[in-house]
């Protein structure tokens, strides 16, 4: 028998759960009544450390000094979503080859990077990120050769153009009330509605906070893991589920998945688990 074994046998699940949480330093933890609560215990994201290293890392991108990056870091590869790029495609397909993105919380274009080789054919393509107020002034600062439009929030977005797809991606689960969002979104009618890297619960909906990896940066934050019930249960009344697919990466054992749905009649029914 391993030490491990002999452990799990030999102390109550309360310590042991006490042990694994002091042995991990990142990932997700507790279960918070409310996101007031959560935020007393998170330190935030919204640092001007953090802005500098996701503008720096970016910038190297845009202009060609590394193939991609993610939450600041340097990747020697692009992270290719398969399910996102086969939505934008679908969607600018649809719509004579042109394409609008709406990249809600999109940082400084992170998933245009890693997009924008399979999208360089369209006849048009805008990519507008709706992101917190320094990060927009930094796209607008950085990024103006990019076909990048940075903006403080979705109804200024829209007033630009109209969006074919709407962009999730890592983001609802830092949202304080991601279903009241869904809900939000459903009534704006969008045709696709493209949820990417969400970690969801294996249960019912669960409010932690996230301790960021150190190798990336010191931050956390208020995150919630939800159910694919609860997307569904806001989300189903407009949009057909199209697809739900598993991503590229876990945390604490906390499974990362996408869905996409499209608007009733712009697509066919039915859902396919890739």
């Amino acid at each position: 028998m391993t030490l491990r074994e002999c452990l799990k046998q030999c102390l109550p699940p309360a310590l042991l759960a006490l042990l694994q949480r002091c042995r991990r330093s990142y990932g997700f933890f507790g279960n918070y009544e409310s996101w007031a609560e959560a935020s007393e215990e998170a330190v935030g994201y919204d640092s001007a450390e953090i802005l500098a290293r996701v503008e720096a890392a970016t910038i190297d991108v845009a202009e060609g000094r590394a193939p991609a990056e993610r939450d600041s870091v340097l990747l020697d590869e692009i992270p290719y979503s398969w399910p996102v790029l086969a939505t934008l495609l679908r969607a600018a397909g649809a719509n004579g080859n042109r394409l609008c993105v709406l990249d809600f919380g999109g940082a400084l274009g992170s998933s245009y990077f890693h997009c924008r080789e399979f999208l360089s054919p369209l006849d048009s393509l805008r990519w507008h990120v709706v992101e917190q107020p320094h990060t927009v002034a930094s796209g607008r600062r950085c990024l103006v050769d990019q076909p990048l439009r940075f903006f403080d929030t979705i109804d200024d977005a829209l007033a630009e153009s109209p969006a074919d797809v709407l962009l999730l991606s890592s983001v609802l689960q830092y949202l304080p009330d991601p279903a009241a969002f869904l809900r939000d979104a459903a009534a704006r009618r969008f045709p696709y509605i493209l949820i990417d890297r969400m970690p969801f619960s294996s249960g019912s909906p669960r409010l932690t906070v996230q301790r960021v990896h150190p190798d990336i940066y010191p931050g956390s934050y208020p995150a919630w893991l939800l159910d694919v019930d609860t997307v569904r249960q806001e989300l189903a009344p407009v949009y057909d589920e199209q697809a739900i697919f598993d991503c590229d990466e876990r945390a604490s054992g906390v499974a990362y998945r996408g869905m996409i749905w499209a608007l009733s009649g712009a697509a066919s029914r039915g859902s396919t688990e890739l």
